[in-house]
């Protein structure tokens, strides 16, 4: 009987640990929230910066979208997103079109100790004229296969205006 009563309470307190211990693990940790704020400039000599446009808040971590909020930047082109849930790795970034052009902000990363992200969005008049725009570099890489060769040319595209470039250009058939 004793050898009973001893095996049963070794087993009540090893599965009660392990329900304790279970129980600890679940819980989520709790939510950390900051603020995110931003400001529009222009970057193109004489532009203006535009009041009372969309600006969309994106972050990411390494499985993809994470947050997505919809807000207005205020008459002087400032915006602010409040209560955003903050996780350590996560990047953030603002997103606003001007003239039919998407411009995102440069990225801000959270640390542990992050609790505001300042977002500085540079937007750019539109030009329609694309001679300004140079190769500045070209990189040709050869893969070699029995039989074949593989030939991949990088094009990197420079603008050395202080406008974006729009539109297309109309290549020939073939």
């Amino acid at each position: 009987m004793i050898k009973f009563l001893t095996a049963l309470t070794l087993s009540l307190s090893l599965s009660f640990s392990f329900m304790a211990r279970a129980a600890a693990q679940t819980e989520p940790p709790p939510e950390r929230t900051g603020t995110v704020t931003g400001q529009i400039a222009n970057g193109t000599a004489g532009g203006v910066v535009p009041g009372d446009v969309a600006v969309v808040l994106h972050a990411w971590d390494d499985n993809g979208e994470t947050v997505m909020r919809d807000g207005v930047a205020d008459s002087w082109g400032a915006f602010r997103f409040d209560d955003v849930p903050l996780q350590d790795g996560w990047v953030f970034a603002a997103m606003m079109s001007y003239n039919d052009v998407t411009f995102f902000s440069e990225s801000g990363k959270v640390t542990p100790e992050t609790t505001e992200i300042a977002l500085p969005l540079q937007i750019y008049e539109a030009a329609a004229v694309a001679t300004p725009v140079v190769i500045s570099q070209l990189h040709t890489l050869l893969e070699f296969a029995p039989g074949e060769v593989l030939v991949t040319e990088v094009y990197v595209l420079s603008n050395p205006t202080d406008r974006a470039i729009v539109g297309g250009v109309a290549l020939p058939d073939g």
